[in-house]
């Protein structure tokens, strides 16, 4: 999935991404389109953290860390042990996290 352009914060409607995973013969699918923003904004409230040190360490590393929550559709397509297998329009929720 492409990532927001800079300084966007806002979701572009109906976005979609494709993951895919192979080994050998098996092989998996998923087209997912965000459908709402469940809830935004950064994960970690300095106030409520209990761990000081650990807080203090993310931020250094991520600074300020925050993400999105969409309830999606996914279309997904299961290559298995020779059988193949596929749902459409299945209900999701995936998550895009910034850094």
């Amino acid at each position: 999935m492409k990532g927001l352009p800079e300084g966007q914060e806002v979701e572009m409607d109906e976005s979609i991404y494709k993951l895919i995973a192979r080994e050998g013969a098996n092989s998996l699918i998923m087209d997912v389109r965000h459908v709402k923003t469940a809830a935004a904004g950064a994960f970690i409230v300095p106030e409520k953290f209990e761990f000081k040190l650990a807080y203090s360490l993310l931020n250094k590393i991520s600074k300020n860390p925050r993400g999105k929550k969409f309830i999606s559709k996914s279309d997904i397509i299961l290559e298995l042990n020779g059988e193949h297998y596929q749902w459409k329009k299945l209900d999701c929720i995936d998550e895009y996290v910034f850094f």
